[in-house]
């Protein structure tokens, strides 16, 4: 994962469980990464999805519970 890459919530009961009042509805959103950790072990990342953009999310997660989409289809 990196800066540019496109990519997509797993539809999943993770992602699901954020669906709730006051969460981020993730499950299914596509996003472009705009800026990964530059530590040895990246600990964050932040991404724009839709018309916001979520700073410093758990790395380890978000490649996790995320897919990369193919930018050509």
């Amino acid at each position: 994962m990196k800066p540019g890459d496109l990519r997509r919530f797993k539809d999943n009961d993770t992602t699901r469980a954020y669906d709730g009042p006051g969460y981020v509805q993730i499950a299914g959103m596509p996003f472009m990464v705009t800026e990964i950790d530059s530590g040895p072990v990246p600990a964050w990342v932040s991404f724009i999805a839709g018309s916001e953009h979520h700073q410093h999310w758990v790395h380890d997660f978000v490649l996790g519970h995320s897919e990369a989409l193919d930018e050509t289809r």
